[in-house]
Protein backbone atom coordinates (compact mmCIF):
# COMPACT_ATOMS: atom_id res chain seq x y z
CA UNK A 1 0.00 0.00 0.00
CA UNK A 2 1.59 3.61 -1.10
CA UNK A 3 2.37 5.61 1.96
CA UNK A 4 0.52 8.70 2.45
CA UNK A 5 1.28 11.80 4.29
CA UNK A 6 -0.69 14.01 6.54
CA UNK A 7 -1.03 17.62 5.53
CA UNK A 8 1.00 18.95 8.42
CA UNK A 9 4.10 17.16 7.91
CA UNK A 10 3.68 18.03 3.80
CA UNK A 11 3.37 21.63 5.14
CA UNK A 12 6.52 21.27 7.59
CA UNK A 13 8.37 19.58 5.44
CA UNK A 14 8.30 22.58 2.89
CA UNK A 15 8.10 25.81 4.70
CA UNK A 16 4.33 26.42 3.32
CA UNK A 17 0.75 26.73 5.65
CA UNK A 18 -2.08 24.72 5.42
CA UNK A 19 -4.19 27.32 3.94
CA UNK A 20 -1.99 27.74 1.63
CA UNK A 21 -1.85 24.24 0.43
CA UNK A 22 -5.53 23.83 0.45
CA UNK A 23 -5.80 27.17 -1.90
CA UNK A 24 -3.89 25.62 -4.64
CA UNK A 25 -5.77 22.61 -4.61
CA UNK A 26 -9.28 24.91 -4.72
CA UNK A 27 -7.21 26.50 -8.13
CA UNK A 28 -6.12 22.99 -9.46
CA UNK A 29 -2.43 23.16 -9.30
CA UNK A 30 -1.90 20.38 -6.80
CA UNK A 31 -4.10 16.86 -5.43
CA UNK A 32 -4.80 15.78 -2.07
CA UNK A 33 -5.78 12.63 -1.24
CA UNK A 34 -8.54 12.31 1.54
CA UNK A 35 -8.93 9.45 3.75
CA UNK A 36 -11.60 8.33 6.05
CA UNK A 37 -10.53 9.66 9.11
CA UNK A 38 -12.26 12.88 9.57
CA UNK A 39 -11.95 13.39 5.36
CA UNK A 40 -8.31 14.66 6.14
CA UNK A 41 -5.60 15.44 3.94
CA UNK A 42 -2.64 13.60 3.04
CA UNK A 43 -0.70 13.25 0.16
CA UNK A 44 1.34 10.69 -1.81
CA UNK A 45 4.58 11.25 -2.66
CA UNK A 46 4.39 11.71 -6.18
CA UNK A 47 1.54 14.30 -5.07
CA UNK A 48 4.49 15.80 -2.97
CA UNK A 49 6.78 15.98 -5.82
CA UNK A 50 4.10 18.26 -8.17
CA UNK A 51 3.76 20.47 -4.82
CA UNK A 52 7.69 21.09 -4.73
CA UNK A 53 7.65 22.16 -8.16
CA UNK A 54 4.70 24.41 -7.36
CA UNK A 55 6.79 25.56 -4.59
CA UNK A 56 9.69 26.15 -6.95
CA UNK A 57 7.72 28.19 -9.35
CA UNK A 58 5.99 30.19 -7.46
CA UNK A 59 9.18 31.05 -5.54
CA UNK A 60 10.05 32.53 -8.53
CA UNK A 61 7.28 34.87 -9.34
CA UNK A 62 5.34 32.26 -11.58
CA UNK A 63 1.37 33.14 -11.45
CA UNK A 64 -1.06 29.92 -10.16
CA UNK A 65 -3.11 30.80 -13.55
CA UNK A 66 0.65 30.38 -15.36
CA UNK A 67 1.39 27.32 -13.20
CA UNK A 68 -2.12 25.57 -14.20
CA UNK A 69 -1.52 26.32 -17.82
CA UNK A 70 2.09 24.76 -18.00
CA UNK A 71 0.79 21.66 -16.48
CA UNK A 72 -2.29 21.27 -18.86
CA UNK A 73 0.26 22.10 -21.54
CA UNK A 74 3.03 19.76 -21.02
CA UNK A 75 5.36 22.15 -22.27
CA UNK A 76 8.71 21.42 -21.91
CA UNK A 77 9.63 23.49 -18.45
CA UNK A 78 12.87 25.21 -20.01
CA UNK A 79 10.84 26.70 -22.97
CA UNK A 80 8.24 27.50 -20.29
CA UNK A 81 10.89 29.44 -18.59
CA UNK A 82 12.34 30.95 -21.37
CA UNK A 83 8.60 32.54 -22.54
CA UNK A 84 7.94 34.11 -19.68
CA UNK A 85 12.12 34.98 -19.19
CA UNK A 86 11.31 36.82 -22.65
CA UNK A 87 8.23 38.67 -21.42
CA UNK A 88 9.51 39.95 -18.46
CA UNK A 89 12.42 41.47 -20.70
CA UNK A 90 10.16 43.39 -22.79
CA UNK A 91 8.77 44.45 -20.18
CA UNK A 92 11.65 45.77 -18.43
CA UNK A 93 12.57 47.14 -21.84
CA UNK A 94 9.67 49.19 -22.30
CA UNK A 95 9.65 50.44 -18.39
CA UNK A 96 12.87 51.50 -19.02
CA UNK A 97 12.04 53.26 -22.33
CA UNK A 98 8.89 55.17 -20.40
CA UNK A 99 11.37 56.32 -17.66
CA UNK A 100 14.16 57.55 -20.34
CA UNK A 101 11.27 59.29 -21.99
CA UNK A 102 9.79 60.81 -18.53
CA UNK A 103 13.28 61.86 -17.73
CA UNK A 104 13.89 63.48 -21.13
CA UNK A 105 10.61 65.40 -20.65
CA UNK A 106 11.28 66.68 -17.28
CA UNK A 107 14.81 67.90 -17.71
CA UNK A 108 13.69 69.64 -21.20
CA UNK A 109 11.44 71.61 -18.74
CA UNK A 110 14.13 72.28 -16.20
CA UNK A 111 15.47 74.04 -19.24
CA UNK A 112 12.55 76.18 -19.54
CA UNK A 113 12.00 74.25 -22.88
CA UNK A 114 8.45 73.93 -23.98
CA UNK A 115 7.69 70.05 -24.11
CA UNK A 116 4.93 70.11 -26.63
CA UNK A 117 7.12 71.84 -29.57
CA UNK A 118 7.74 69.55 -32.25
CA UNK A 119 10.88 67.97 -31.55
CA UNK A 120 13.41 68.65 -34.84
CA UNK A 121 15.98 66.27 -33.54
CA UNK A 122 14.07 63.22 -34.28
CA UNK A 123 15.48 60.74 -36.52
CA UNK A 124 13.81 58.20 -39.31
CA UNK A 125 15.34 54.86 -39.27
CA UNK A 126 16.57 52.85 -42.39
CA UNK A 127 13.78 53.08 -45.33
CA UNK A 128 14.34 49.43 -45.57
CA UNK A 129 14.10 48.99 -41.71
CA UNK A 130 10.40 50.11 -41.83
CA UNK A 131 9.60 47.85 -44.89
CA UNK A 132 10.85 44.90 -43.19
CA UNK A 133 9.17 45.46 -40.34
CA UNK A 134 5.92 45.92 -41.92
CA UNK A 135 6.43 42.77 -44.04
CA UNK A 136 7.12 40.69 -40.99
CA UNK A 137 4.00 41.98 -39.21
CA UNK A 138 1.96 41.08 -42.21
CA UNK A 139 3.38 37.89 -42.31
CA UNK A 140 2.45 37.43 -38.23
CA UNK A 141 -0.85 38.37 -38.77
CA UNK A 142 -1.39 35.41 -41.34
CA UNK A 143 0.72 33.02 -39.59
CA UNK A 144 3.52 33.19 -42.22
CA UNK A 145 6.15 33.03 -39.88
CA UNK A 146 8.53 31.70 -42.07
CA UNK A 147 9.07 35.07 -44.05
CA UNK A 148 9.66 36.47 -40.39
CA UNK A 149 12.99 34.11 -39.50
CA UNK A 150 14.10 35.25 -43.43
CA UNK A 151 15.16 38.41 -41.87
CA UNK A 152 16.28 36.57 -38.00
CA UNK A 153 20.41 36.89 -37.91
CA UNK A 154 22.26 33.37 -37.43
CA UNK A 155 21.61 33.98 -33.14
CA UNK A 156 17.86 34.60 -33.53
CA UNK A 157 17.24 31.64 -36.07
CA UNK A 158 18.89 29.00 -32.82
CA UNK A 159 17.24 31.41 -29.97
CA UNK A 160 13.73 31.38 -32.14
CA UNK A 161 13.43 28.09 -34.53
CA UNK A 162 10.20 28.50 -36.19
CA UNK A 163 8.63 25.75 -34.22
CA UNK A 164 9.41 28.14 -30.84
CA UNK A 165 8.30 30.99 -32.89
CA UNK A 166 4.66 29.50 -33.68
CA UNK A 167 4.32 28.53 -30.16
CA UNK A 168 5.25 31.80 -29.19
CA UNK A 169 2.90 33.71 -31.81
CA UNK A 170 -0.16 31.33 -30.05
CA UNK A 171 0.39 31.98 -27.03
CA UNK A 172 0.79 36.07 -27.63
CA UNK A 173 -2.24 36.02 -29.34
CA UNK A 174 -4.67 33.60 -27.18
CA UNK A 175 -5.79 36.48 -24.85
CA UNK A 176 -6.32 39.31 -27.50
CA UNK A 177 -9.76 38.30 -29.46
CA UNK A 178 -10.34 39.06 -32.91
CA UNK A 179 -7.92 41.39 -34.83
CA UNK A 180 -9.62 44.68 -35.91
CA UNK A 181 -7.22 44.87 -38.94
CA UNK A 182 -5.57 47.80 -38.09
CA UNK A 183 -1.46 48.37 -37.51
CA UNK A 184 0.45 51.27 -37.34
CA UNK A 185 4.46 51.21 -38.34
CA UNK A 186 6.61 53.71 -36.39
CA UNK A 187 10.40 54.23 -35.16
CA UNK A 188 11.65 54.50 -32.08
CA UNK A 189 12.49 58.13 -30.83
CA UNK A 190 15.55 57.47 -29.98
CA UNK A 191 16.99 54.61 -31.41
CA UNK A 192 17.30 54.32 -34.97
CA UNK A 193 17.77 50.65 -35.03
CA UNK A 194 14.27 49.75 -33.55
CA UNK A 195 11.27 49.81 -35.29
CA UNK A 196 7.47 49.26 -33.39
CA UNK A 197 4.45 47.58 -34.96
CA UNK A 198 1.18 48.37 -33.00
CA UNK A 199 -1.44 46.10 -33.76
CA UNK A 200 -5.48 46.44 -32.48
CA UNK A 201 -7.38 43.27 -31.78
CA UNK A 202 -10.58 43.22 -30.17
CA UNK A 203 -9.77 42.85 -26.38
CA UNK A 204 -6.09 44.48 -26.30
CA UNK A 205 -3.51 45.95 -28.13
CA UNK A 206 -0.28 43.93 -29.51
CA UNK A 207 3.23 45.35 -29.48
CA UNK A 208 6.11 44.47 -31.93
CA UNK A 209 9.08 45.64 -31.37
CA UNK A 210 11.77 45.11 -33.86
CA UNK A 211 15.10 45.67 -33.11
CA UNK A 212 17.85 45.78 -36.22
CA UNK A 213 21.42 45.91 -36.84
CA UNK A 214 21.87 46.96 -40.68
CA UNK A 215 18.87 45.28 -42.34
CA UNK A 216 18.93 42.43 -39.81
CA UNK A 217 16.75 41.70 -37.36
CA UNK A 218 18.88 40.76 -33.69
CA UNK A 219 15.76 41.27 -31.17
CA UNK A 220 12.06 40.51 -31.12
CA UNK A 221 9.82 41.19 -28.27
CA UNK A 222 5.70 41.41 -27.69
CA UNK A 223 4.07 43.68 -25.41
CA UNK A 224 0.14 44.23 -24.46
CA UNK A 225 -1.28 47.85 -24.32
CA UNK A 226 -4.99 48.80 -24.12
CA UNK A 227 -7.33 49.53 -21.28
CA UNK A 228 -6.52 46.07 -19.38
CA UNK A 229 -2.24 47.12 -19.49
CA UNK A 230 -1.84 47.33 -16.29
CA UNK A 231 -3.79 44.11 -15.12
CA UNK A 232 -1.44 42.65 -18.00
CA UNK A 233 1.73 43.76 -16.41
CA UNK A 234 0.19 42.06 -13.03
CA UNK A 235 0.31 39.01 -14.53
CA UNK A 236 3.13 38.85 -16.36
Amino acid sequence: MERLYDISAVCRELCITSRTLRHWEEKGIVESTKTSFKNRRQYSEKQIDSIKKVVFLRSIGIPITDILEWQRSGENIKIFIEKRRSRLLSLIERKMSEYERLTDAYMSLCDGNDIFEKDKSFEVPDGEQLKIAKKCTEAFLCGDLSLCTTYFSNKMKDYMPLCVFERIREDTLRPLGAYMGDYTIEADRKNTNIVYARITYEKLGLCIKYVFSQNILHGLWFNYFGDKENQIEEAL
